[in-house]
């Protein structure tokens, strides 16, 4: 799969059809002793990182993509206080290179970034909404922030797929 930063074939295959092929249905997690390895793109400031420990979840390695450079130091400040407050599930060897080992840009993602790096347990996806809301014009995915979603979608076929 090439990872370009378009994603047109799946973009095409999908345009004309009502609903997403989306399921939707309850996950329980069962994860290894070690944790998991979590993966958030657009992460923003980890909200997803503190609502996966908040349910008593472990992370063992956890890496963060987000373009926006004040959701960086937001997200610095939120990690440490999650290892302060959930030691024994996040310990500090779970963020080292948080903001590094994944390119902070999305788009900029690509297959050998993500061969070089541990299959991920989970990953969230909190792609903008803007093309979604009246705001921005409900231009929805031709909007080129909420197509960011497609991007976003090859990643997670490509982790799936290994």
């Amino acid at each position: 799969m090439e990872l370009s930063g378009r994603s047109t074939a799946f973009r095409v295959m999908y345009r004309d059809l009502p609903y997403f092929p989306i399921d939707n249905s309850v996950v329980h997690l069962q994860p290894a002793p070690s944790g998991l390895v979590v993966w958030d793109l657009f992460a923003g400031v980890s909200t997803g990182l503190f609502a996966l420990l908040a349910q008593g979840v472990r992370v063992s390695q956890y890496l963060a993509s987000d373009i926006d450079v004040h959701a960086h130091a937001v997200q610095c400040h939120v990690v440490e206080e999650l290892h302060v407050r959930y030691p024994m599930q996040f310990p500090r060897s779970a963020s080292l290179g948080f903001q590094s080992l994944l390119p902070q840009d999305v788009l900029q993602i690509r297959l050998a970034d993500l061969h070089a790096l541990p299959v991920p347990d989970l990953i969230f996806i909190t792609w903008p909404c803007q093309g979604h809301s009246r705001g921005g014009r409900g231009r929805g995915f031709d909007d080129p922030r909420a197509a960011l979603f497609f991007h976003a979608l090859e990643i997670l076929r490509f982790c799936l797929a290994r």
